[in-house]
């Protein structure tokens, strides 16, 4: 049952769980955490309560915290909030569980209590080095921004400045410096806190949408445009998004930063021809610029100029030496869709050659080499790049999936059957590893086991017919909600819930009184926890969050809620398809 509940088959670790005639308390706790993952929050609930009900009395400190995390993430702080005082009070008031203590009470609006839970005695007078424990001073920080106090509100701001902009920054407590100073009149100090946030996306939509506010009051027009149009963007609308961004033209035509956004918006809107002309209007006036040559490949891919791509890419190589793997990563992965697999290898070569960190170089250099198993020599490279992309991004299923193929191939069966595996442990919806594994189970003698897996994949080969389905109906029309919110929902129950995010943003966003959309959205977003579009997203257009989430003034200074190609798809250059086309830009706030 655990094993099923931590690979996400929940039905599975819920068949199991009946079979016992008294399910283990942590079993249960693992499949509450698996549900609520998969949008499934209210049977979650109802396990959190039989496990309360049932077996209180005898839970260990950790179950009380991970209990507590899961009613968190149901997006019920309260409850969240009494059972980590029992794991607090059972550990002894151990710092993280504290820290778990002060976020539920946060997020249920109760700062003072917040402060109480971490202790006021930990914290030192602001930015002087103390003993005192990081974790415990980042979240007094963050309650004493929302306490009644003004001057510990003044301090707990300066604070969350440092801790966002030290090495490694916060990107949370960057936002919340940066919106405090903003609401404080300090918005030239605001942001480059809002950059360093935006950069990291954390809330990223917000934090845009606030750096608008505060470029406008800093008389810088065209840059408020600009971020106006960032967050419109991942809003999903897009021709708000564009008119935005072509007045930040008008206001600064010399800005290769808007001309490189207003590409990037018509290619998501599907018109790519525009996208076209306004890129090379841009680089005629900075012809330098690597964004727009990397914007003008990406409309050529779209209008299938395959030869002019491969040209402009050539050439941005020269553009940037330290960012000379980026144009070689895109010619490599155009080589590969168009099935020029010679030609990808050595561009790709060159790509990692320049940048070993660069995961999706490997990932394609070793779809590429794999190809060819038989050949040893391209076996053995093919595995060294595809577990080097899994090294830097293990969540990825299908590099798995090709390492497995090709240890089976040379002769490998237990290594590639570890490889399907972990491939399904990462990502238990997609089809690829499932057929393979049960082939090797098969053979092995073990029948039942490869039932099972050719079950979960005839489940998830209708989920992907689902997919492909809505997937071309938002290429069809970008403005159709609904068919976002289905692609949200399919992808937070089967796939993932960061991926969902992006779909549902923009459902809510297209229709913010649709409440089944907000919930959904709220769901998510507790989830990731972004904790603002979380409050946001359960309170209809017009009504107030709670005032404890901000601070008393900010209903007077918050800013105001803006009401393809064939091979790409999504919001916001999100791309859901399928490997062996695995990744594409990054979802807003991911």
């Amino acid at each position: 049952a655990i094993l099923s509940a931590r690979i996400g088959w929940s039905r599975e670790a819920e068949v199991a769980l009946r079979r016992l005639p008294e399910p283990p308390a942590r079993a249960r706790l693992e499949l509450a955490a698996a549900l609520v993952t998969r949008g499934e929050r209210h049977p979650a609930m109802a396990l959190l309560e039989a496990v309360e009900r049932e077996s209180g009395a005898r839970l260990e400190a950790d179950e009380w915290l991970d209990g507590a995390m899961t009613w968190y993430q149901c997006r019920r702080p309260d409850r969240g909030a009494a059972w980590a005082r029992r794991g607090v009070a059972a550990m002894g008031g151990h710092i993280a569980a504290r820290a778990l203590l002060a976020r539920c009470l946060l997020a249920a609006g109760q700062p003072e209590a917040a402060l109480q839970a971490v202790g006021k005695a930990a914290v030192p007078r602001p930015l002087v080095p103390s003993r005192a424990d990081p974790l415990l001073e980042y979240w007094h920080a963050r309650a004493g921004l929302r306490a009644g106090d003004a001057g510990l509100r003044a301090e707990s701001t300066k604070r969350l400045a440092h801790l966002g902009t030290h090495d490694p920054p916060n990107a949370v407590a960057a936002f919340e410096a940066g919106r405090a100073f903003l609401q404080a009149g300090g918005a030239a100090t605001a942001i480059p806190l809002l950059l360093r946030a935006a950069a990291e996306g954390y809330q990223q939509v917000l934090a845009d949408e606030l750096l608008a506010e505060a470029y406008g009051r800093v008389g810088q027009p065209a840059e408020a445009a600009r971020a106006r149009g960032r967050a419109l963007r991942a809003r999903g609308r897009f021709p708000e998004a564009e008119a935005v961004l072509r007045r930040a033209l008008s206001l600064d035509p010399a800005s290769s930063g808007a001309y490189a956004e207003l590409g990037q918006v018509l290619i998501l809107a599907g018109k790519p021809r525009e996208a076209l002309a306004v890129l090379r209007r841009g680089r005629r006036r900075d012809p330098a610029n690597l964004n727009l040559a990397l914007g003008e490949a990406d409309a050529l891919n779209q209008l299938d100029a395959f030869d002019e791509q491969t040209r402009v890419l050539k050439a941005a190589v020269a553009l940037d030496a330290t960012r000379a793997h980026e144009p070689l990563r895109a010619l490599g992965k155009m080589y590969y869709e168009t099935r020029q697999f010679d030609a990808a290898i050595p561009v790709l070569e060159r790509a990692v050659g320049y940048s070993d960190s660069d995961v999706e170089s490997h990932r394609f250099l070793g779809l590429c080499l794999a190809l060819r198993p038989e050949d040893p020599s391209h076996a053995e490279r093919a595995l060294h790049h595809l577990l080097r992309a899994v090294e830097l991004e293990p969540d990825d299923y299908y590099p798995w999936t090709r390492a497995g193929a090709v240890l089976e191939r040379r002769g490998y069966p237990g290594e590639a059957a570890a490889c399907y595996r972990r491939a399904i442990l990462w990502d238990n919806w997609a089809e690829a590893p499932y057929v393979p594994l049960a082939r090797l189970l098969q053979r092995k003698g073990r029948p039942a086991e490869a039932t099972l897996l050719l079950t979960r994949y005839r489940a998830n080969a209708d989920f992907e017919r689902r997919r492909v389905q809505l997937e071309n109906r938002i290429q069809s029309r970008r403005t159709d909600a609904d068919a976002h919110f289905q692609m949200g929902e399919q992808l937070l129950r089967h796939v993932s819930f960061r991926r969902a995010y992006p779909y549902l943003l923009i459902a809510a966003s297209w229709r913010p009184h649709w409440k089944a959309a907000r919930e959904r959205l709220a769901d998510v977003c507790a989830l990731i926890d972004y904790l603002d579009l979380w409050h946001d997203a359960e309170h209809a257009p017009g009504e107030r969050a709670p005032k404890a989430l901000l601070p008393e003034d900010a209903a007077k200074t918050r800013p105001a809620r803006s009401s393809g190609s064939r091979r790409r798809s999504g919001p916001a250059g999100c791309c859901a398809s399928r490997p062996p086309r695995p990744t594409a830009a990054s979802a807003p706030g991911s």
